[in-house]
C-alpha cells in the first residue's frame, strides 16, 4: 500500500432527514478497474489521521495504489487553529459513489453545530485506449452557516499522492488562473495526475514534501496556506488548496460555500508531451515548437 481533469463536476447536496441517520468510519467506492478507499471518517478532530487513503488503477490484474491520504480541516469565526473535519452526522456509501454529512462547532469547540458540511464522492473509470488506466475521483463540497450570527470560514483540502505505489520521485508545477491546478507526475510508471480544485473563493495553494503541510494543519495556531512550493521535486510531494468566505446568519444553499476537487491519475508514455496517452505527431509538433527555446 501507497504511505502516503478538470471536469468540475458539483452534485446537489440534498438535505437529509434528523432522525435514523447512519454514520460510517471508512468506505470503498468502485467503478470498472479502479476503487477509492477512505478510513478514519470520524473522530480525529486535532490530529492528522483523517482521510487515510487509497485510489488504485488495475483492480483486475495488478492493483497499483496511487494515494495516501486526502482530508478537509477548517477555521471558522473564534477559532484559534485549524481543526479536521470529525463530527460526522450520517454517512451512507454505494457503487461508485459515497456521501458524508458533517456538523461541526465553531469559537473552538464553544459554539456546537455551527456548521454543516456536505461531501459527495464519485469515481470515473476513464480507461480508454487513449488514456490506459485512469482513474477519477471528484468530491463536491458544501458548506452552510447554522448559526444565528455571520461567520467567516477558512476551508482546506489535503492531498497526498504517492504515485505508482511510492512516496518519492514525485515532481508537481501549479497551473490555473487562480493556481488551484496542481500537476504532478512520476517517471517510475511513468505516471501522472491532476489535483484540481475549484476556483470560486478559492484563496492560497501550497506544494511541500510530506508532511510539513499537515503538520501547520494540526498544529495548535492560526495557519493559511503560503502560495508557494511550485515548481516542486523529485521528492515526497503534498499539495494542499484553501478557500475562504463569509456565510451569512443561517444560510440556505444560496449562501454557502459550494466547490469541487478532482482527483486524476493516469499510466502515461514515454514521449507523451501532450498527455493524450499515445506518442504520435501531435507530441513531435509540440516538441519542435518549443526546441531552442533555451532554459529557464
Amino acid at each position: 500500500m501507497a504511505r502516503k481533469y478538470w471536469l468540475f463536476g458539483l452534485a446537489l447536496l440534498v438535505a437529509i432527514p434528523s432522525i435514523s441517520l447512519a454514520q460510517i468510519t471508512n468506505f470503498t467506492i468502485s467503478d470498472g478497474s479502479v476503487d477509492f478507499s477512505l478510513n478514519g471518517l470520524t473522530g480525529n478532530r486535532t490530529n492528522g489521521s483523517g482521510g487515510s487513503a487509497n485510489l488504485r488503477t488495475s483492480t483486475g490484474t495488478v492493483p497499483l495504489d496511487h494515494l495516501f491520504q486526502n482530508w478537509f480541516w477548517y477555521r471558522a469565526s473564534g477559532d484559534t487553529r485549524e481543526y479536521a473535519l470529525s463530527n460526522q452526522v450520517f454517512g451512507t456509501a454505494t457503487g461508485n459513489r459515497c456521501r458524508l454529512v458533517y456538523q461541526e462547532p465553531s469559537n473552538d469547540g464553544a459554539t456546537a453545530n455551527a456548521l454543516r458540511v456536505e461531501i459527495e464522492y464519485t469515481i470515473h473509470d476513464l480507461t480508454s485506449v487513449q488514456r490506459p488506466d485512469t482513474a477519477e475521483v471528484v468530491i463536491a463540497f458544501k458548506i452552510q452557516n447554522l448559526t444565528a450570527s455571520s461567520l467567516t470560514v477558512q476551508f482546506f483540502n489535503y492531498n497526498d499522492f504517492d504515485l505508482n505505489g511510492g512516496g518519492g520521485g514525485d515532481s508537481a508545477v501549479v497551473a490555473g488562473s487562480a493556481n488551484q491546478i496542481q500537476l504532478v507526475t512520476d517517471p517510475g510508471g511513468p505516471i501522472s495526475a491532476v489535483y484540481k480544485a475549484s476556483g470560486t473563493n478559492h484563496a492560497n495553494f501550497q506544494i511541500a514534501p510530506y508532511s510539513s503541510i499537515r503538520d501547520q494543519l494540526v498544529d495548535t495556531g492560526i495557519d493559511n496556506l503560503t502560495n508557494a512550493g511550485s515548481p516542486f521535486g523529485p521528492g515526497d510531494y503534498t499539495g494542499a488548496n484553501q478557500w475562504g468566505v463569509s456565510l451569512s446568519a443561517a444560510g440556505g444553499f444560496q449562501d454557502s460555500l459550494v466547490g469541487s476537487i478532482v482527483l486524476e491519475v493516469r499510466t502515461s508514455q514515454n514521449g507523451d508531451l501532450t498527455g493524450d496517452g499515445c506518442v504520435d505527431l501531435s507530441d513531435l509538433a509540440l516538441l519542435l515548437a518549443n526546441f531552442g527555446s533555451g532554459c529557464p
